[in-house]
């Protein structure tokens, strides 16, 4: 076992060469040290029908006579189950998704009752949950209603499998800054608003004089803005035949799991990057704070214009940021020339294609506008980038939305928001020249 980061929580995993497998083993910790604590207090004791027998001698089983009753020990096989944590204890339930998925499908309220229990859910939490699915309508029907009204809260030990960071596929949340909310919430940001010229505006209104001993000091006022986030809800569909459901083979923990955490990682993502901001989080392509440049050449991506980018990135942010691409503008890259006309990224076809451009990495995805349009490519520090993340997943089930079909409809739904934490990009200390942590190429065209 092992412990991982998640957002601003630890959990522990059973590993497999190093890498995290199903769901987390116990709770959420809220540091390292205290998820490692954990670890090390459950190092399994090997428990053999001997040893047993011993212990039955010794008087010191009083806890384990029902487990026994129910195990068939045969030769000298370990008997498992046992972890010592200060004494002797027993493992009673290991659920996982598919387990709680399956429960809620079948309307099982023992299991969930059980599930929530076994992840530590707050009392009140799973007191409501059970009072609102308890009674003679079941699950109720999913149409319009969100939040308890609609589902169950998902357990937390099963949250980081939905929602958990893929830095291989996922391009924003794993490197934003992410806040964990309960609601609306307004963050702190300097107004980089407006231009002076001789004095530099990455301060917020913050600057220095020279004056001699004695004589009046100059006024300053930093310019604080409000960032106020606000989660909007997300929300997945998917229809599952019955059949299937049915068949004890189907893994829904792979299914479900599979499905709505890629779904959730893939729409999220696209709209950090180039969502309107209404109803949706702000996408950092069209944020106020992004610094948009003209192409030099219409409907092109040329040379001249990734020079001009990393001119724009903020000089702080150059060493986190990272380059976006839509994968449809792999030609135009691979084409660039010098002023003789010889490729200066891609020389030659034996060679691996290069990953940088000026040393920063590339990240081609489908998720960003196409070729000639604002955001086709993006240099970007995403820790300038707010999320507020609610952290609170649900999943609802409807077996009457699709009874004609003989489908059952499983729904899954968050709130998240996102935004810079820039109003503006930054003019230089020359008051002309702008940088921001986000530098776009827009559609219009250099005029010369």
């Amino acid at each position: 076992m092992k412990a991982f980061e998640i957002g601003e929580q630890w959990f522990v995993y059973d590993t497999e060469d190093g890498e995290r497998t199903g769901d987390p083993v116990t709770k959420s910790f809220d540091t390292e040290k205290a998820a490692n604590d954990w670890v090390v207090d459950q190092k399994p004791v090997v428990i053999t029908p001997s040893v047993m027998s011993r212990m039955i001698a010794d008087g010191i089983t009083s806890g384990f006579e029902k487990m026994l009753e129910n195990r068939q020990l045969a030769g000298d096989e370990p008997l498992g189950g046992f972890t010592t944590k200060g004494s002797l204890r027993v493992q009673t339930h290991t659920y996982n998704f598919g387990d709680f998925v399956r429960a809620v499908g079948l309307n099982d309220l023992g299991t969930i009752r059980d599930i929530y229990a076994d992840s530590k859910m707050k009392a009140t939490d799973l007191e409501g949950n059970m009072r609102n699915f308890e009674g003679d309508q079941g699950i109720k029907l999913l149409r319009d209603q969100v939040g308890t009204a609609g589902g169950f809260t998902v357990p937390t030990i099963f949250i980081p499998n939905l929602i958990a960071p893929d830095a291989e596929r996922e391009i924003v949340y794993p490197r934003a800054d992410v806040q964990q909310v309960e609601g609306p919430v307004q963050l702190p940001g300097l107004c980089t608003t407006g231009s002076t010229p001789g004095v530099s505006n990455y301060f917020g209104g913050v600057w220095f004089r020279w004056t001699e001993s004695g004589t009046q000091k100059p006024e300053t006022e930093p310019a604080f803005t409000q960032i106020e986030l606000n989660p909007h809800e997300l929300a997945g569909y998917t229809e599952i035949q019955n059949r299937l459901l049915r068949r004890s083979k189907i893994n829904m923990d792979t299914l479900l799991t599979g499905l709505f955490r890629k779904s959730i990682m893939y729409v999220r993502d696209e709209a950090f990057l180039d969502a309107t901001g209404a109803g949706q989080p702000s996408g950092c392509i069209y944020d106020p704070g992004t610094l948009v440049l003209n192409r030099t050449t219409a409907h092109r991506i040329v040379y001249a214009d990734a020079c001009n980018m990393w001119q724009g990135m903020m000089n702080s942010a150059r060493a986190g940021a990272v380059w976006v691409i839509n994968q449809f503008c792999l030609t135009e890259i691979m084409k660039w020339t010098d002023p003789e006309g010889h490729y200066i990224w891609q020389p030659n076809a034996r060679e691996q294609m290069p990953q940088n451009i000026f040393g920063r990495p590339i990240i081609w995805t489908e998720k960003t506008p196409t070729l000639g349009s604002q955001g086709d490519i993006l240099l970007a520090d995403f820790e300038w980038y707010y999320v507020a993340d609610e952290m609170g997943v649900q999943i609802g089930v409807s077996k009457e939305l699709k009874i004609r079909e003989n489908q059952t409809v499983y729904v899954c739904f968050l709130s998240i928001d996102g935004q810079e934490k820039l109003v503006a990009p930054i003019f230089a200390k020359d008051g002309v020249n702008q940088v921001s942590p986000f530098v776009v190429l827009g559609e219009g065209v250099e005029t010369t």
